[in-house]
């Protein structure tokens, strides 16, 4: 206060110094409208990096989340922290605040029919979307170069020389071998001229997705996650940074567009498909599958959902579904990660990979396997997958280099 605390008591000249203490203040949350993320104050210092909170991303339907903000509306606001809930900036207030969660309305681009996904900016002018036909064509996992390249060319040729013609030809990411994602657009170009070199597949459509061996920034050919309305199909796409990084987000942004086609009365059948299974995998990358499942059954009796997945090696468990012909028809039961548990669950809606066309590892294997006590067939062929929209149903083929493997139909 600048007034006197003493008596002086010194008998010589003397300098005071200003005596400094740092000061805490305390910073608490609001979800603005969301749920879930910090819910505790936490203490900062005046110039002191914010403090480490939780990196659980807050949820809100039809919203995506920017990060910590001390205004209500985040584009007037400072950010504090950002959409992954990591400091953003020293703090710089001279009093206790509160910091909101920062939320930005989904929107849908009417003219690409592309979903604008905030967690995914990459502009892809390579797109080619053919938006008219019935029939489809699925592989995963080409991987580049040598035997890879031949046996691609050799499932290629084989549907080929069946007279197939498919209006859309998509493969699910993985288009170079582990840590070479900044080769992934050179796989891409390489499976393309693949395709391209078939008279029968020079007229088809194309997209690329992202699987865990991609970059989306140095591959300017993969897709944006997001929605590929058809005349007479969806492709929902889901890129494997979006749902490994925050599968929160991207099951309430899904949710959002499957309750559109609810209201508006859609028919047509929606393909989403993603690099990762939901399936339980030896491996812990979905361990957030729970969430894509409940998301899915939720709509799947109002509207005709077909899952496809990639990950040619996801260990030991493939080979108890089916190994690289898995395929579960609507109504079975399956089993998915619920974080570090597997648990099961009845499905509502029809789930199979899309059909590994370089190589899978060697976990999968051909012949007869027991699965808790059971014994179930698996394989290890190398597969594609042809559908062929129909009016009341959808017709399902499995092809491998020898010709057709199996048939399925989904009554629509």
């Amino acid at each position: 206060k600048n007034v006197s605390a003493r008596s002086y008591d010194k008998t010589t000249k003397t300098t005071l110094y200003a005596g400094w203490k740092d000061n805490s203040f305390v910073v608490s949350f609001n979800p603005n409208g969301g749920s879930g993320g910090q819910v505790d104050n936490v203490s900062v210092k005046y110039g002191n990096n914010m403090p480490t909170i939780s990196t659980v991303i807050p949820i809100r339907q039809g919203y995506t989340f920017m990060g910590w903000y001390d205004n209500s509306n985040y584009t007037k606001g400072t950010q504090y922290y950002t959409d992954k809930c990591v400091s953003a900036r020293t703090y710089n207030k001279n009093s206790n605040t509160t910091l909101y969660a920062g939320w930005e309305k989904v929107t849908y681009n009417s003219k690409s029919n592309i979903l604008a996904d905030a967690f995914d900016k990459t502009l892809n002018a390579n797109i080619n979307f053919n938006k008219s036909g019935n029939i489809l064509l699925f592989g995963s996992d080409y991987q580049g170069a040598n035997v890879k390249k031949a046996n691609f060319t050799n499932l290629l040729s084989t549907i080929n020389n069946n007279n197939i013609s498919p209006d859309l030809i998509m493969l699910l990411g993985d288009y170079v071998d582990a840590n070479e994602k900044s080769t992934s657009k050179a796989g891409v170009e390489e499976a393309n001229g693949i395709i391209r070199s078939f008279n029968n597949f020079k007229n088809s459509g194309t997209l690329y997705l992202q699987g865990n061996h991609d970059s989306l920034k140095y591959n300017p050919y993969l897709i944006n996650t997001g929605a590929y309305e058809a005349d007479k199909y969806i492709i929902y796409a889901i890129n494997y940074d979006v749902f490994h990084c925050s599968a929160h987000n991207t099951c309430t942004i899904l949710d959002d567009y499957l309750n559109s086609l609810v209201n508006s009365k859609s028919d047509k059948p929606i393909f989403i498909v993603s690099h990762i299974p939901l399936h339980a995998t030896s491996r812990e990358s979905n361990k957030d599958a729970f969430l894509m499942v409940d998301t899915l059954n939720k709509y799947g009796d109002k509207l005709n959902i077909i899952v496809m997945f990639a990950h040619n090696h996801s260990g030991t468990y493939d080979r108890c579904n089916g190994g690289t012909t898995t395929y579960f028809a609507k109504g079975s039961t399956m089993k998915f990660r619920k974080n570090n548990s597997i648990i099961s669950d009845t499905i509502k809606f029809t789930y199979l990979n899309a059909g590994y066309v370089g190589s899978v590892s060697s976990s999968f294997v051909n012949g007869t396997v027991s699965c808790d006590g059971v014994l179930k067939q698996s394989s290890n062929e190398l597969t594609m997958t042809l559908f062929t929209i129909n009016n009341s149903s959808i017709v399902v083929d499995r092809y491998s280099k020898n010709g057709k493997l199996s048939s399925n139909t989904i009554n629509r």
